[in-house]
């Protein structure tokens, strides 16, 4: 029964590393996983050699032929043509690794190049922290091929600690802040641990730069009333609800760096920085003031002009 699901039923499978002849040590990996996930490895390894029973040998050249399609399916197209006169899988197999497996020490001292000469650049964490793993996961392999079991264990404890200092040395300014605090804790954090945080970092600088561009824009827009000039109350009133706005912004951005301080911050506290941000940042004709209680029984509004008109004294000699 489960010869005939495996001849009945065979899906089209491709694998989602192909082979470019550089990247033998990857492709290698997975195609003998996939094989064995298969029960399949036999063929490849020699312990399932070709019966001579004619029955037999037919079964086991469909299975041969499966793995064939499957490594042609693996390979780039102008790999193929110089395997063409193989005949077995193990054929094929053992060509490509005669070919293109380097030896340990060659293949050791160009991943301490790549790894040395990697770094962050214009892409994101994910995206470098994804190319760094694949370099370092290889180079690993190939140092503890020749570790001791019994000493396994404490070189891969210390080979962690290099692999999460070399992942932080080699990000880009933006993050010198991020890193120095994971760097400065008592213990340094996991890895896995810096590499969420940096992500939460990377959501909010991302964050802060769609701030900063509405800041600008609502700049702009200042500029663009001020310069109407068509009356003088239009102007005023254009420009306080604009400084107004890019105010708004500023104190968003505030609160942003002060998040841990947030909740003890006072509402009278908060009133006072925004009116320091408008006076400074957002000069206008006339300065203004808060106001949180009416006067004369007349509610005003938090921000009104300090410079009333003054009352004409009847008594004064003209």
């Amino acid at each position: 029964m489960a010869n005939e699901n495996f001849f009945g039923r065979i899906p089209t499978e491709t694998l989602a590393i192909k082979f470019t002849g550089k990247n033998y040590a990857t492709w290698e990996f997975q195609f003998r996983m996939f094989l064995k996930g298969k029960e399949l490895w036999g063929h490849i390894d020699g312990s399932l050699m070709a019966p001579e029973n004619a029955k037999d040998l037919g079964q086991w050249e469909t299975k041969d032929a499966r793995i064939i399609s499957w490594l042609l399916g693996s390979i780039e197209a102008h790999m193929v043509n110089n395997i063409r006169p193989l005949n077995t899988a193990k054929e094929m197999w053992d060509y490509l690794k005669r070919i293109y497996h380097q030896d340990n020490t060659a293949r050791r001292f160009q991943l301490e190049l790549e790894i040395g000469n990697l770094s962050q650049g214009d892409i994101s964490i994910e995206q470098y922290y994804s190319g760094f793993l694949n370099l370092w996961g290889e180079y690993s392999n190939i140092i503890y091929s020749k570790v001791p079991k019994e000493a396994l264990a404490n070189i891969q404890a210390i080979h962690e600690v290099s692999k999460r200092d070399q992942f932080l040395m080699k990000l880009r300014s933006d993050f010198d802040v991020a890193r120095a605090g994971l760097l400065n804790r008592n213990p340094v954090p996991s890895l896995d641990i810096c590499l969420g945080e940096l992500l939460h970092e990377e959501q909010r600088l991302a964050t802060q730069a769609v701030l900063g561009a509405s800041l600008e824009k609502s700049t702009v827009i200042n500029v663009a009333y001020a310069a109407q000039g068509r009356n003088r109350a239009q102007p005023h009133t254009c420009c306080l609800l604009s400084s107004l706005i890019g105010a708004q912004i500023h104190l968003k951005l505030w609160f942003l760096s002060f998040q841990g301080s947030l909740q003890s911050t006072s509402l009278a506290f908060c009133f006072h920085k925004l009116s320091l941000l408008i006076q400074l940042k957002y000069p206008i004709s006339q300065p203004l003031s808060i106001s949180s209680a009416p006067q004369n029984g007349i509610a005003h509004n938090a921000f009104h002009p300090t410079s009333q008109k003054q009352p004409v004294n009847s008594d004064k000699q003209i």
